[in-house]
């Protein structure tokens, strides 16, 4: 490792342990005092009605009362514990604040036992700072009081309150606040209080509830409250989209409309002109030199991958971003440094770019939400080009195609925070990508190794992860990760190549070759010795048709998205195999899904799997659809040869196919000769005089009566299972009777057709008179035949199609030709030779 490396990681560890060592006590910040006294008084009851939660703890009283002229926010809380679960998990108490701003006050905390109340507040406290999103790069510099209780037991009462005082001057006069009127555990009361003065004008939206705030006033104040009790827990759904959410909630803002958020915001985005030219004078080369499409992709580039993601979001710079100079010459920054980063980069060339705030976990709900400034998570960049506005995620890096067609997540809507726009914008996710994954097996035989090469292609933002993840992986260890996804279906698989890869980052292409060797393709079934099998698992796709089962929900379903994958497996057999096509489509409003089963006289058997989604989630009402479906993608996920030896065995060493072949020849010659000989009708008029020659139509229908049996032949040649029996005898064998009388009646079909064609041509050269009718009668038969055989062959395999080609070619011919021998009078004239004469 290099001492780059070595420095980087050890100062990363560094920070994250000093973070987390405890601070001396912070006595100006954390002290006791008694409750204030503009705060009114709430009882509780001892008891909650659990109507059968089995949590290790239930609330008994959440008490939030707030005065914004003291800039002081009252909670006081009492749960009891219930059992060793609620011990362990609600035995230290956590309170967390922003030491550039904020003061906590304790007023009490106590363990209420038998009615006897404990002391529990400690002479010290003891402040730590956690960072609990440095996992994500992130830094508030929030510090955190940690209280650990003292001999806690099942049934005591943990009752406690503090204040929270100060406000993030960010704020200036403007105020928003979020109730949940309903937790994850019940509760026994919930009661919420708020103090502002007359003349701020607040709004309020409801969420899920009807519950309306009591108003009272004060001198020159106004109070809204309101209470709830015996609160019931709600209670969530796996899978839920990350923007549904049905939590009843009261929400107060100061703001009417986005626009005045945007008022809000534009000064603290608004970069200062000195550090405007200094970022034009370090860019003077870039500027001069590159044309406008060129320096958009250079900045873009430059900010997604030199500038790392780390963010020290404490007071201010938890809404207000650092200054653009700052933020380039340390070579760091969060979401809205960033972004403000590359707005200015932009500016500096006089191309229109401002930020954009948006939700990535509401996304398009974000629009029902009530006008504020926590209403968004997330900062990207809006460049405005012609009368199209591109929409840039300076936070992904990686990226590949140019600045045009990056891919962008799915946000929904978004605060443009620029003059230009009085409200929130549509934001359409774009260039979401796709994998294209090939595999090319060869089996050699039914004992010995296959060899298996795989190809996969990723474009937009598949591609992007996988140059992520290539760039941050060295190759051993890629490929072990490789060996051991194929190892749960193949588990001696081992490598013949290398694995070997092509970034085309111009127009994000990411192409992944892999070569291995498979021994032992071939496995025994369990409990049958004779039986042999083999396996093809399209294993990249289970995780998407693996859904939860559970119809019984009341919320959407969350899918992947966006997905769209092409799964083919060519699989080289070297021998003739009796496998049956197979052609399924399932296509709706949510997802796309289509699986082919095809095998061509090479001997190459194809497997092809597309499935893409259309939208990130499941509306409850298609729920059970959408599971019912998934369950049968998941069921033709595995495809298996199967091989009988024993059965093998007994066709490769019998001749009751030949013979039952030779018998209907046999039987079937006689027929015809029977037919040629005894069948002698007179012909249609008796009045004609003259013979006439071949001639007119009867020339095209002299070609297609001598080119049958020819066509047969062929047919016969190139598929010898069409007449050899081998096939409907192995059905026989396995116990499949229905399907191999099915196949037998085919073969019968197949040779007396074939009989009866060669009969025709020298009926048809002798112009006998038995021809126009044995052609009528051969034309019908073969046309009410070939239904009769489609629609058995799907009944046997209903995954197969009607042969519709040749059904209408029948029925066209028999509709055409039919008539034409019962009325033609060249018919009539010419087929008048008759046997006995």
């Amino acid at each position: 490792m290099s001492n780059t490396r070595f420095m980087q990681k050890f100062k990363a560890w560094a920070t994250i342990v000093i973070f987390s060592l405890p601070l001396f006590p912070l006595k100006a910040q954390v002290t006791v005092s008694k409750i204030p006294d503009w705060v009114i008084n709430q009882s509780f009851e001892n008891e909650v009605n659990l109507e059968g939660d089995e949590s290790g703890f239930v609330y008994l009283l959440s008490n939030e009362q707030e005065n914004y002229n003291t800039k002081h926010l009252f909670s006081e809380y009492a749960y009891k514990v219930l059992n060793s679960e609620g011990i362990q998990s609600m035995s230290d108490l956590y309170i967390s604040f922003d030491p550039s701003y904020e003061k906590i006050q304790f007023h009490f905390l106590n363990i209420i036992r038998e009615n006897e109340k404990i002391n529990q507040l400690p002479n010290t406290f003891n402040v730590i700072q956690r960072e609990t999103s440095a996992d994500r790069y992130l830094y508030d510099g929030s510090k955190t009081i940690l209280i650990n209780l003292k001999d806690v037991r099942a049934g005591d009462i943990i009752h406690y309150s503090y204040s929270r005082i100060g406000y993030n001057p960010i704020f200036s006069k403007h105020i928003v606040r979020n109730y949940s009127l309903q937790y994850a555990t019940p509760v026994g009361k919930i009661y919420n209080r708020i103090i502002l003065p007359e003349q701020l004008k607040v709004y309020w939206k409801n969420e899920h509830t009807a519950i309306k705030p009591e108003k009272s006033i004060l001198k020159n104040e106004v109070s809204y409250s309101w209470q709830l009790k015996n609160v019931k827990p709600i209670l969530f759904d796996n899978n839920e989209p990350e923007w549904y959410d049905v939590t009843p909630r009261l929400v107060i803002s100061s703001f009417q409309t986005w626009n005045e958020v945007i008022d809000w915001a534009l000064p603290y985005y608004k970069v200062a002109d000195q550090s405007k030219d200094k970022i034009k004078n370090l860019l003077e080369k870039e500027i001069e030199g590159y044309d406008t499409e060129k320096f958009i992709n250079w900045s873009v580039n430059f900010v997604q991958d030199e500038i790392r993601y780390l963010g020290f979001e404490n007071g201010l710079n938890a809404y207000q971003p650092h200054d653009p100079i700052k933020v380039f010459n340390q070579r760091f920054g969060d979401c809205k440094d960033k972004s403000l980063l590359l707005v200015t980069l932009l500016q500096t060339k006089n191309i229109e770019a401002f930020p954009v705030l948006v939700n990535s976990s509401l996304r398009q709900e974000v629009k029902n939400k009530q006008a504020s400034f926590y209403a968004f998570d997330h900062c990207i960049v809006g460049i405005k080009s012609g009368n199209e506005i591109y929409f840039i995620d300076p936070t992904l890096n990686n990226q590949g195609g140019s600045w045009k067609n990056k891919y962008l997540p799915k946000y929904g809507y978004g605060l443009p925070i620029s003059e230009l726009f009085p409200d929130l914008i549509p934001i359409q996710n774009k260039n979401a990508g796709k994998i294209i994954e090939k595999h090319q097996i060869e089996i050699t035989g039914l004992e010995g190794e296959a060899t298996m090469t795989v190809q996969t292609v990723f474009s937009g933002n598949e591609a992007d992860y996988q140059r992520s993840y290539f760039l941050s992986n060295s190759k051993e260890k890629i490929l072990k990760q490789y060996l051991n996804f194929y190892g749960n279906l193949y588990p001696q698989i081992t490598k013949f190549d290398e694995l070997n890869w092509k970034d085309d980052r111009d127009k994000n292409i990411f192409i992944v070759n892999e070569n291995y060797k498979i021994p032992n393709f071939w496995k025994k079934k369990d409990g049958e010795e004779t039986i042999i099998y083999c396996e093809f698992y399209p294993i990249t796709l289970e995780s998407y048709f693996n859904v939860n089962k559970t119809s019984s929900k009341n919320s959407p379903y969350r899918i992947s998205y966006p997905v769209e994958y092409e799964h083919t497996i060519d699989v080289t057999l070297h021998d003739t195999w009796n496998i049956p096509p197979t052609d399924l489509k399932i296509e709706n409003d949510f997802y796309q899904y289509s699986y082919k089963v095809d095998y061509d006289e090479a001997y190459k058997l194809t497997l092809k799997t597309n499935y893409k989604t259309l939208t990130d989630a499941i509306p409850t009402e298609h729920l059970q659809t959408f599971i019912n479906d998934h369950t049968q993608m998941m069921d033709n996920l595995s495809y298996k040869l199967q091989f009988n030896q024993t059965v093998q065995n007994s066709i490769d060493n019998n001749y009751v196919g030949l013979f039952v072949t030779m018998l209907i020849l046999v039987i079937g010659g006689v027929g015809i000769f029977y037919l040629y000989t005894q069948y002698d009708p007179i012909p249609f008029s008796t009045s004609i005089s003259k013979q006439l020659s071949i001639g007119g139509w009867l020339v095209l229908v002299g070609f297609g009566v001598c080119i049958t049996p020819l066509r047969l032949l062929f047919q016969f040649y190139s598929d010898p299972s069409l007449i050899d029996g081998k096939i409907w005898y192995s059905q026989f064998l396995v116990g499949e009777y229905g399907l191999g009388f099915f196949v037998l009646t085919e073969q019968i079909y197949n040779l007396l057709y074939f009989l009866l064609s060669s009969l025709l041509v020298l009926l048809f050269i002798q112009r006998r008179t038995s021809f126009p009718r044995l052609m009528i009668i051969n034309l019908a038969t073969h046309a009410i035949f070939i239904n009769i055989d489609n629609a058995l062959a799907i009944t046997f395999n209903p995954a197969s199609e009607w042969d519709t080609r040749h059904t209408i070619q029948a029925i066209i011919q028999a509709s055409i030709w039919i008539p034409y021998f019962i009325y033609s009078d060249r018919v009539k004239e010419t087929f008048l030779t008759r046997y006995h004469s």
